[in-house]
This record gives structure tokens, sequence and C-alpha cells, in this order.
């Protein structure tokens, strides 16, 4: 895995987070190329965070609505790229009647956060971009699994409701249970559609996504394996869900 050094936002910069993504082929080597796959994988993951920060879970995005995230895409080695997210500008006050889902609280990025940031605004991009996170880990489990097997229980920890996927008896994956609301909206699996397009690549083996250290004290690391239920997810095939 790279190293991952993210530098403090340049003055200005009202909220910022970055991601590092890794992409190995089945040969596991880098993915060296750029092209039309990973460029559809960069402009979705610009979409993902700009409907999941404008819009509450229960919403689809108004056509008209300004993004107010900037993306870009910064390669480091070969194979591997360093995506960052900035917020240049308050957005506007919302319409009467919405609600930002992603608004929760989180010690850990308002500890981090500088003069220049405004912490409501940087809680809601990192809750934003982790929930993406548990959106594509619950992808890799679901289409990593053959239909039938898994099962879905909701529970709350400290006042937190959360689902798990479970296999038989084994806990695969837990993720918030707004996550899991997120999975069965088709704007939702579209965009996470285009997140993965790579792996249309019948080469690609691996995607990792390690979250920016800045705000942690770990730098965690997730890996998306792919299979045949993955790719042809990918290409449109409908998403198994347990009921829950």
């Amino acid at each position: 895995m790279s190293n991952f050094s993210v530098p403090s936002p340049p003055p200005g910069v009202r909220a910022f987070d970055s991601v590092l993504v890794e992409y190995r082929t089945v040969h596991r080597q880098p993915r060296v190329v750029f092209d039309d796959l990973a460029r559809e994988a960069f402009e979705a993951a610009a979409q993902m965070t700009n409907v999941l920060l404008v819009v509450g879970a229960g919403e689809d995005a108004p056509s008209d609505e300004p993004s107010p995230v900037v993306c870009t895409l910064n390669p480091t080695v070969p194979g591997s790229y360093v995506l960052r997210y900035e917020i240049r500008e308050t957005p506007e006050p919302e319409a009467p009647g919405r609600t930002r889902s992603f608004l929760r609280p989180q010690p850990r990025a308002a500890r981090d956060t500088t003069p220049e940031v405004d912490a409501v605004l940087q809680e809601a991009l990192i809750s934003g971009n982790r929930e993406t996170v548990e959106l594509l880990l619950c992808i890799g489990v679901l289409t990593g699994i053959d239909d039938g097997r898994l099962s879905v229980t909701a529970g709350t920890s400290d006042d937190d409701p959360f689902v798990e996927l479970v296999d038989g008896i084994r806990v695969l994956q837990r993720v918030h249970r707004s996550a899991w609301v997120l999975l069965q909206r088709e704007d939702i699996q579209d965009c996470l559609r285009g997140l993965l397009a790579p792996f249309k690549d019948d080469q690609l083996y691996t995607m990792t996504l390690v979250e920016n250290p800045h705000f942690n004290n770990l730098q965690a690391a997730y890996v998306i394996t792919a299979s045949q239920k993955l790719r042809d997810f990918v290409e449109g095939a409908a998403l198994y869900l347990p009921s829950l």
C-alpha cells in the first residue's frame, strides 16, 4: 500500500477530505492505465459526495442543485490516486423541510479542524464519505456470496441504529442503518456502479480505499475484491437485497 500523506488545506477552504484509491490486477500488479473506466469512477465519487451532502436519505437530488464539493484526482504512484474533496464556500441555506442526514457529530473531525474550517461542513463531508465507503463494502459483501445465504438483522448500539449482514451465524459486516436505507435507492446504486466501473476490466482484482490519516489515529484501509456477481452488478444487473 502506498504512503498516504495529505497536506493541510489551503486558506479559504471551508471543509476538506481525501481518500487514497489503489487498483491492482489479477497479477497483483498496479493497474497503471488511466482510462474512461477510471474517469467514470472519479466522476461518480464526486457525484455521490455531492448527493450525500446536499440531500437527505429520503430525497432525490434536484437536477439544478449546485454542487458544493469540488473534487480533484491526483496520481501518486502507478495504479494509485488521491481523491481530494474541498468545499470553498458555505452552501446557501437549505429549503424549508429539507434535512441533512449526514450532519452527525464526529468528535475526531471537530478535534482536527483548523480555524479556517467550518466544523459543521467538515463533519458532514467526512460523514458522507465514510457512508460511501460503507456502501461500497456492502456491495462487496452482497456480491461476494450466493443469493439466499445472506440475511440481515437490525440493532442499536449507543443509540446508533445498525444493520448486520449475516452468513449463517457469522456476521460479515455491520453498517449504519442510514447506509442500508440508502442502498435501496436506484440513484445511489447507479452511483455505486460508477464508483466500481474499473471492475468492468476483467483484469482488475482489487480496489483498496484508504481513509485520510489526518482524521484517524490509524490508517484504515478497506479492500473490495472482484467477483463475477460484482462485475454483473457494475454492468447493470439487479442487486439482491435480503429483507430486513
